[in-house]
């Protein structure tokens, strides 16, 4: 039996195992929030849609080999159009789909599950971010971290970690290079890894990847003005303890060129408020802040760029920020009561 079809048959028994038809609902998500996903156990899209994406698993694949410490198939194809993703995360930095996850270790599926947590580090823009999951599966709490990097011109990923499946989880990291693009283009194919670490063999499959990093801030995007504030990410969660500190910055962009602004007109103090002084405090030193809980609830972060010369407002944004329980836990109401006053 050749390796191809060998691969061909196990991937087959486990999409026939796992398929069935599934309404995949409207997602929407930002940094530090939780996005849908389907149930664990209506992971996989429907039959005609994994027939597919196996299709773009096994043709044209291209064998890559590694260091010692790794082993993957990466196929660079376009994933099948049309197909339904059955899995997506976002953040302002980037973005994922896939028709499929698995992540197998210790004779377990993981395929993530609700509530998912997404976060990305800002990092530096065009330079470094990250892509951070976070989830309850199979009774453990798992995660999967992608790094990315990128030159200026091209971006792409030399790791990537998932937990081991077990109670106390530690990290299997998988090297090599990964889904290199242009800056600005999204890489759309499949992905098969494998790695052991500290003794533990693990493997990540993707079908019918779709994935972007470094995605264009939102003001460059629709831009309704010459200058525009980015803050990076789009929520605050603080904790509300005393040492608990959430540092944000906001980076002036002339959202023609999506660089950042220079000249007379960017010549600027940042000034910053809280929408709700009782729940969130807000310690500025610039473009730079520090947001501090005081009180359990929902408010929002302000910051305008207003021009030394003349006074005026230039730009301005606003980020939502959840001042949470010290343990860091959101915990929502008991069904049928009323839900607390942000």
């Amino acid at each position: 039996m050749t390796k191809t079809q060998d691969l061909e048959d196990r991937l087959e028994a486990m999409f026939a195992a796992q398929a069935e038809a599934l309404a995949v609902p409207e997602r929407s998500a930002s940094d530090r929030t939780f996005v849908s996903a389907p149930p664990a156990t209506s992971r996989w899209p429907y039959p005609v849609v994994v027939a597919a994406a196996l299709a773009a698993l096994l043709g044209a694949a291209s064998l890559v080999r590694g260091s010692s410490h790794e082993e993957r198939v990466e196929t660079v194809a376009p994933a099948s159009g049309g197909a339904t993703a059955g899995f997506t995360a976002e953040t302002n930095q980037v973005s994922m789909a896939a028709q499929a996850v698995a992540i197998e270790v210790e004779g377990k599926t993981f395929s993530t599950a609700q509530p998912l947590e997404v976060s990305s580090d800002p990092g530096m823009r065009n330079e470094y971010t990250t892509l951070e999951l976070a989830w309850q599966e199979h009774g453990v709490r798992m995660m999967w971290n992608i790094y990315f990097v990128s030159d200026g011109r091209e971006w792409w990923s030399k790791e990537i970690r998932t937990y081991d499946g077990r109670q106390q989880g530690e990290w299997i990291t998988y090297t090599g290079e990964f889904f290199r693009r242009p800056l600005g283009t999204p890489f759309e194919g499949n992905l098969d890894v494998q790695a052991t670490d500290h003794g533990v063999a693990g493997r990540l499959r993707l079908v019918g990847l779709r994935l972007q990093a470094f995605r264009p801030p939102a003001v460059c995007v629709n831009p309704t003005a010459p200058l525009g504030l980015d803050p990076g990410i789009g929520r605050i969660d603080v904790q509300l303890a005393p040492e608990a500190i959430y540092g944000v910055a906001v980076e002036l962009l002339d959202t023609a060129t999506c660089q950042p602004a220079a000249g007379p007109g960017a010549d600027v103090d940042y000034r910053w408020t809280t929408a709700d002084p009782a729940v969130a405090a807000v310690q500025a030193g610039g473009r730079r802040a520090d947001v501090r809980g005081v009180a359990l609830g929902a408010t929002a972060v302000r910051v305008a760029a207003v021009h030394r010369a003349s006074g005026q407002t230039v730009a301005e944004t606003e980020v939502p920020v959840r001042v949470l329980p010290a343990d860091g836990v959101r915990r929502e109401p008991a069904a049928g009561a009323s839900p607390p006053t942000p």
